[in-house]
Order: structure tokens, then C-alpha cells, then sequence
């Protein structure tokens, strides 16, 4: 990654899941809160997952080095101290018809002087522990900076084994454990979200 000091752009922090249905945006949702709680000034893109199997003729997905292009416009504003990038589906998910995935972008901002850190999502079933571990050897094997992992769906009275799957996370991935968002908290009403979200995912 590049040295600190030698980028005119904002911090930029890319949220995935180790699969899909894991909470990715809810997440997003719960950093901004609790980062504009620290003052910030956050702005929160979208990278899509395309589906590239029929892609439309007429509106082909951005290739990802132009949408690495564009993130970097967005943090090099001047009203901007933070950019998300909501990141659905995975760190190896193609992104383009060339098969560029979310590992590319990274690399590409790096290219642009960004500062990318990632943040994984996973959930708390048995399974979610592998696919935590694989996601965090792909970010070691590609030099990026893990900055934590999180629970996307944490429910009110976990079991035993859910809490054992959670406590496992660490060590399975060498990431800090950020914390979890409630379940079902995507529904909540703005407010209720606003007030509480703040406290969630310290980062």
C-alpha cells in the first residue's frame, strides 16, 4: 500500500462479505453512522456485482479500473474525509466482463494513491468460519490491509454454538473482531438505526 503521506486522497474503506446474505450493507450503514459520530464526513459508493453470465449489450458493466478511476474523484473532494464502498458478494467476485473483482479496485486506487482498507462481513453459522479464514489468507496472499471483521447478523439470544462460531473469527482470520449488528436491524425505523448503530462497529 502506499506510505502515509504521499496521497492527496481520502481514506478509503471497502466492506464485502465472505458470501452473499451476510449483512454487507447494513453494515456500510452502521460504519457511517458511527464514523460521522466521530466527526467525519463520509461518502458511501456502490461497487455492483453485475451479472456478467447475459450481460445487456446496451449498458455492459464499467470496467473496474474506470470505477477505481471514478472512487478516486469521489475522494479527492474536498468535502469528503472518508469514502465507503459497499462491496457485496466477496473479495473475488467478478466485477467485470474481463473478471476483475474487488481485489483489482484495490490495487487500481492503490495505483491512484489511495489508502484502501477492507472490512469483511461474515455470519455465524458453522461454514461462515472457513469462508472467513480463506477470505483472510486471499487478503494476506494480495498484501491488502484487513481493518476487521464483523457480524452481519447477530441475533438477540444466540445458541452456544453461534457464540463459539463468533469467538472463533479472530484467530481463523488474524483480523480484529469489530463486533456485530443486530438482526434484522436493517428494518428498523431511520431513527431508532441512527441512535443505536453508532456503537456496533467501533473502527
Amino acid at each position: 500500500m502506499s506510505e502515509p503521506g504521499t496521497t492527496t486522497l481520502s481514506p478509503i474503506i471497502a466492506v464485502t462479505g465472505t458470501r452473499g446474505a451476510v449483512g454487507t450493507s447494513v453494515v456500510v450503514r452502521a460504519l457511517q453512522v458511527g464514523l460521522e459520530e466521530q466527526g467525519l464526513r463520509v461518502r458511501v459508493v456502490q461497487l455492483d456485482r453485475p451479472s456478467l453470465a447475459r450481460p445487456d449489450p446496451a449498458a455492459p458493466p464499467l470496467p473496474v479500473i474506470v470505477r477505481a478511476a471514478e472512487i478516486a474523484g469521489v475522494a479527492r473532494g474536498e468535502d469528503v474525509d472518508l469514502v465507503l464502498i459497499d462491496c457485496a458478494g466477496g473479495l473475488l467476485v467478478p466485477r467485470d466482463l474481463s473478471g476483475a473483482a474487488l481485489t483489482d479496485l484495490a490495487r487500481n486506487l492503490d495505483d491512484l494513491g489511495g489508502r484502501v482498507g477492507l472490512v469483511v462481513v461474515t455470519g455465524h453459522e458453522p461454514d461462515d468460519v472457513e469462508h472467513a479464514a480463506l477470505t483472510g489468507a486471499v487478503l494476506r496472499a494480495r498484501g491488502l490491509d484487513g481493518l476487521g471483521i464483523a457480524v452481519g447478523s447477530w441475533p438477540e439470544e444466540p445458541t452456544e454454538d453461534q457464540v463459539a462460531v463468533r469467538d472463533a473469527l479472530e484467530p481463523a482470520t488474524g483480523l480484529p473482531l469489530l463486533g456485530s449488528v443486530p438482526a434484522g436491524a436493517g428494518a428498523w425505523p431511520e431513527q431508532e438505526f441512527a441512535d443505536r448503530a453508532g456503537a456496533w462497529l467501533p473502527l
